[in-house]
């Protein structure tokens, strides 16, 4: 399944209805730019790591490296670049 959220509020429901112990696909393209993105980002993804336990994430876009670090060993990830056309935009 992709995964998403917003606020820490949404947390609430964000990941109901979704198997534990899985492979799950999230994306911080677009919304990793600045620091308070990152910050709600990376809360998110924690959050989604404590609730669903993944085995397997697959990240299009930045990786965020502390989280990285800090799941080494537990948390197999796989990322995805973004495709990027003439001028560096996206595709």
């Amino acid at each position: 399944p992709t995964v998403s959220w917003g606020l820490a509020r949404s947390f609430e429901f964000c990941f109901d209805g979704l198997p534990k112990n899985s492979i799950y696909c999230v994306s911080n393209h677009g919304c990793y730019k600045s620091a308070e993105d990152r910050y709600y980002f990376d809360l998110g993804l924690r959050k989604m790591i404590s609730v669903l336990k993944p085995k397997i994430i697959l990240l299009y876009g930045v990786p965020p490296k502390e989280i990285v670090e800090e799941f080494k060993g537990i948390i197999s990830f796989k990322f995805y670049e973004p495709f990027r056309g003439k001028k560096g935009r996206c595709l």
